[in-house]
């Protein structure tokens, strides 16, 4: 690509598989590598559906930097949970 910055090239790889455990638990799985930045990211999602318009989710995100000297090292991990609640009226 030709920007006014210089012209690079990069290649994006991505696996994205997903589980649904039944019709109200899933699993989502979704890893990304960039040769660019050369950074692995990965973030797993579980979701639970209590009833309609009732789920809880529980994320986990983790990246790496791919150092051809050393290896993956880990730049950060996090994760989260929601609820999510409707009420109706």
């Amino acid at each position: 690509m030709d920007l006014p910055e210089g012209a690079f090239t990069t290649s994006l790889y991505r696996v994205d598989a997903r589980t649904q455990f039944g019709p109200w638990v899933s699993l989502t799985n979704n890893v990304q590598y960039d040769s660019e930045s050369n950074e692995v990211g990965w973030q797993l999602r579980f979701r639970w559906i209590q009833k309609p318009g009732d789920d809880i989710f529980f994320i986990w995100t983790q990246n790496w930097l791919d150092d051809s000297d050393e290896g993956f090292h880990t730049l950060d991990r996090r994760g989260a949970a929601k609820i999510v609640r409707t009420f109706r009226f």
